[in-house]
């Protein structure tokens, strides 16, 4: 894996940049299966904020530190998966879920801020590279 990065020029002033991230649990199935690593890119919301449908990694408030993978499903005030309005608790905060039925997310932890979120999800480095 770590002469994938140097060949495509990762290593090292970029790994600042980037991040490795194994998805842990089925809560992203069928996107992303449990022992995937992914690429995190940590600068991608410096600008702007992530979009509906974006996936991203995230380390909500209240979990002990631990960092989760999740779709983005509404920003603050925009329609929400059901087509309802997302009440607007604060500026830029997201609801996340999991693609999987069983997932923590939102519906357990709630909106999380900007300042919560690790990044984008860029693609899948192993076991199949692919974009997300």
């Amino acid at each position: 894996m770590m002469e994938y990065l140097r060949r495509h020029r990762f290593f090292p002033e970029r790994m600042r940049r980037y991040k490795l991230m194994r998805v842990a649990g089925a809560s992203m199935a069928p996107a992303l299966a449990s022992g995937e690593m992914v690429v995190v890119d940590t600068r991608a919301y410096r600008l702007r904020g992530p979009a509906r449908g974006e996936v991203v990694a995230v380390r909500p408030r209240g979990l002990g530190g631990k960092a989760l993978v999740k779709r983005v499903a509404a920003v603050s005030g925009r329609l929400g998966p059901s087509g309802g309005v997302v009440p607007d608790p604060g500026r830029d905060e997201f609801l996340l879920m999991g693609d999987g039925a069983s997932s923590l997310d939102s519906r357990a932890f709630g909106p999380v801020s900007r300042e919560e979120l690790i990044g984008r999800v860029c693609f899948r480095l192993w076991p199949r590279p692919s974009a997300v």
